[in-house]
């Protein structure tokens, strides 16, 4: 189903902005961008184009960002954070995966990729939240748009399940998972 399709990836943060920091030390904007690197080889090996809009480590605007994926001429654009809590008592039992969207047309998008990272991942659910003010989500009025929070880096088994390259490949074939659930709704609908 994403044969010929063209999929913008942004693995959050870069360069000096490093993104939240894990509980054993590790940086939000690494663990990103090994996920998005993983998830571009698997959507290539399922035919589609993928163009990483911050393909080194640099600090990049977002707006700069959603300008690549447009230039691209971008089908899909997904990008990739890892949660954090704050530090209020109790934070590091904060945990679990989510997805976000700001306009209704990309609803159906986020919550197919969340069900699959639930159904794969077996991580606890932190929600698929609508209406969210994230820059590229809000930008793209016009391509469905999701933004992945893989888990928290605040909660040890969380972090350490996304250090761990066997279980990011499958939470990537998760998010591949569910944008082919999406995209075959999508055409069945329209042939309907």
């Amino acid at each position: 189903p994403l044969r010929g399709l063209v999929l913008a990836l942004e693995p959050g943060h870069g360069g000096s902005d490093s993104g939240a920091r894990g509980v054993s030390g590790s940086q939000e904007k690494n663990i990103n961008r090994w996920a998005v690197e993983e998830l571009a080889r698997q959507l290539e090996a399922a035919g589609a184009r993928t163009v990483i809009v911050r393909p080194q480590d640099e600090a990049l605007s977002l707006g700069a960002r959603v300008r690549r994926a447009v230039a691209a001429d971008a089908d899909l654009f997904i990008s990739v954070h890892a949660n954090a809590a704050g530090h209020a008592r109790g934070y590091l039992s904060v945990s679990g995966t989510s997805t976000y969207y700001k306009w209704p047309f990309c609803r159906d998008l986020s919550a197919a990729i969340h069900a699959r990272l639930l159904e794969i991942t077996r991580l606890n659910d932190f929600g698929n939240v609508g209406n969210f003010n994230y820059y590229p989500l809000r930008a793209n009025t016009w391509m469905p748009t999701v933004l992945v929070e893989q888990a928290f880096m605040t909660h040890p088994g969380d972090e350490a399940k996304m250090l761990d390259p066997e279980f990011r490949r499958e939470m990537m074939r998760a998010v591949l998972l569910g944008a082919e659930d999406w995209l075959k709704r999508v055409r069945a609908e329209a042939r309907d």
